[in-house]
C-alpha cells in the first residue's frame, strides 16, 4: 500500500520518489522496465484538496507526466508510474489509482 511505502521510506529518513523532470522520469521508467519491477508508486498524493496532487516530501510539483485523461477519479488519491499497457498509454506515464494496492516503490534522500 502507498502509506506502507511512505512509512518504510521514512524509517530510513528517506522520502518516496518525487520526479523533477523528464530526464528523471525516463531514467526511472527505464530502470523499471529493465528490472521488470512493474510500475512503482510515486510520492504523489491527493489527500488534502481534491484534484491538487502534491509530493509527500513537500517539493513543488513542477513536472507532470499524466496519462491522457488522468488523474480521473476522486477516490484514487495516489499516483503510480505506468510501465505496462493497462496503466499507461506509453511507459513512464502517470496514473492515479487506489492507495491500497500493492506496488513496488523507490525511496530517495533529499539533498541538503
Amino acid at each position: 500500500e502507498w502509506e506502507d511505502a511512505q512509512v518504510n521510506c521514512s524509517l530510513y529518513n528517506y522520502h518516496m520518489l518525487a520526479i523533477g523532470g523528464a530526464g528523471e522520469n525516463n531514467w526511472i521508467k527505464d530502470q523499471a522496465l529493465a528490472y521488470a519491477i512493474g510500475g512503482p508508486w510515486l510520492g504523489l498524493e491527493d489527500f488534502d484538496v481534491d484534484g491538487n496532487y502534491e509530493w509527500e516530501n513537500g517539493e513543488p510539483l513542477v513536472y507532470e507526466n499524466w496519462k491522457a485523461g488522468e488523474p480521473n477519479s476522486k477516490s484514487e488519491l495516489c499516483a503510480e508510474m505506468g510501465v505496462n499497457s493497462s496503466s499507461a498509454s506509453s511507459p513512464g506515464e502517470w496514473n492515479d489509482t487506489d492507495c491500497g494496492l500493492e506496488r513496488r516503490y523507490i525511496c530517495e534522500n533529499l539533498a541538503d
